[in-house]
């Protein structure tokens, strides 16, 4: 802009100025120079003029650089504020995951120890009972072995004694079978050095039920009892049969009952039950580890 006002000044002065013949300058020449310079003054002015807006548009834009700047300058100490938040909460939240983590592995550790503790403590206990299992199991083989060489020879002598004994006296107990299924029974004494156990499974395997072996724990279903008196007098005689160590009664209902007998022997439990009992009875079912008996006071019942 100002070169070209120079360049204007510059023609305006390169306009020659001719003197008149009595006075000054002509007038033409002057009104000419006062014409270039009327135009300069208003090409002057125009681009005054636009130099003034172009003055307020580089304000106006000035002003809203300056505020984009300032908004930018706001958000990135936003940002900042916002990430120094987030490293102060990250840091927050690791020295919570730490201390969570040491409290629970202190817990665990606790627990672990009580375990531990319970564990050790329960097996000591273990231990214990198990010492003082086996040393009863001691104590009950060493009571039972003497218990057994004191009955042996009198069951041997009982043996021996049997044959003949039911020569002479026959059995009387009620039974349905006929007396041709009995086995036969000689008078020669079994050889003392035979074991009384093999003796007496041999008999079960070539007898009826009533010559059955028994051992350890047998659970014995009799009656008809009329009361609990006469159930505790049949407990009382059967623990009189040689073997049977303990006797416990269990249920009793409708007249009948569950005895349970402990046998320290192999014992023929039908035939020691009929030398017995005074009563007569018949067998109702044997298996391995059972007996029912149905004693003669039943039998002879009126039917109704």
């Amino acid at each position: 802009m100002t070169r070209r006002t120079d360049v204007a000044v510059d023609a305006f002065t390169d306009i020659p100025l001719r003197r008149a013949l009595f006075r000054g300058y002509r007038a033409s020449d002057v009104r000419l120079v006062a014409a270039y310079w009327r135009a300069a003054m208003d090409r002057l002015e125009a681009e005054v003029k636009h130099a003034a807006e172009r003055a307020t548009e580089l304000e106006v834009e000035l002003r809203v650089l300056r505020t984009r700047l300032e908004e930018y300058v706001r958000r990135e100490t936003e940002v900042k504020q916002a990430l120094a938040d987030v490293d102060a909460r990250a840091f927050q939240i690791e020295a919570d995951a730490k201390a969570r983590a040491r409290e629970v592995v202190r817990e665990a550790e606790e627990h672990a120890a009580r375990i531990r503790g319970d564990a050790l403590e329960r097996l000591t206990q273990t231990g214990a009972e198990v010492e003082r299992l086996l040393a009863a199991r001691d104590s009950f083989v060493t009571s039972l072995r003497g218990a057994l060489e004191q009955i042996e020879p009198a069951l041997r002598g009982v043996e021996r004694a049997a044959p003949a004994s039911q020569h002479a006296v026959p059995p009387q107990p009620v039974t349905s079978e006929p007396a041709a299924d009995e086995p036969e029974t000689t008078d020669e004494p079994e050889p003392e050095d035979a074991p009384l156990a093999d003796e007496l499974r041999r008999r079960a395997t070539e007898g009826e039920e009533r010559e059955r072996v028994y051992e350890g724990r047998v659970e014995l279903d009799a009656g008809p009892f009329d009361d609990f008196g006469d159930l505790s007098s049949f407990a009382r005689t059967i623990r009189r049969i040689p073997g049977v160590v303990d006797v416990d009664v269990g249920a009793f209902a409708d007249g009948r009952a569950t005895l349970g007998l402990t046998l320290g022997v192999p014992v023929v439990l039908g035939r020691a039950l009929a030398e017995t009992v005074p009563a007569a009875f018949t067998i109702d079912a044997a298996g391995e580890r059972t007996l029912a008996i149905t004693l003669a006071a039943e039998l002879r019942q009126p039917e109704s």
